[in-house]
């Protein structure tokens, strides 16, 4: 059950070309960079840390997996680990859940948040836009194999 009332997290349909490619453009206005990543992440109500798994990545916001429920408005601080060379990097951000589904994957349930920043330092900006600009291609379109 998604608790979002309207669909803006959802992918564009993409258009479908030769023999199990799938071409796509991301047309959206901040692009999101898929990226499976580690991160941590504090409820501003809650003095635990927890962890999850970023699904995808933006200069707005994220997408992300853990087994923690939350609310929907829940404000959060998040810290996103990442290799920077031979270093690990790291920024964090204060971020707001914007809309959350339930996630299900074999035996294993979790749930699955979008969230958008509300504040980020600039020394943190320019973090994240190293990180996205290392993983994003120069190109605009990206193939992705299709099972069909």
């Amino acid at each position: 059950m998604t608790i979002a009332s309207n669909n803006k997290h959802m992918n564009p349909p993409p258009a479908v070309t030769m023999e199990g490619l799938r071409l796509e453009k991301e047309t959206r206005k901040h692009p999101r960079l898929s990226i499976n990543l580690p991160f941590e992440y504090q409820a501003m109500h809650d003095s635990r840390l927890r962890t999850g798994l970023l699904g995808n990545l933006s200069n707005i916001g994220l997408l992300f997996y853990c087994r923690g429920e939350m609310s929907v408005g829940t404000a959060l601080v998040v810290r996103v680990m990442f290799a920077d060379g031979y270093e690990l990097a790291s920024f964090e951000a204060y971020a707001k859940i914007i809309w959350k589904d339930l996630h299900f994957e074999r035996d294993w349930r979790e749930y699955k948040y979008g969230a958008e920043f509300t504040y980020i330092s600039e020394d943190a900006k320019q973090k994240l836009n190293r990180l996205l600009s290392t993983f994003s291609s120069e190109e605009e379109l990206k193939l992705q194999y299709c099972d069909n």
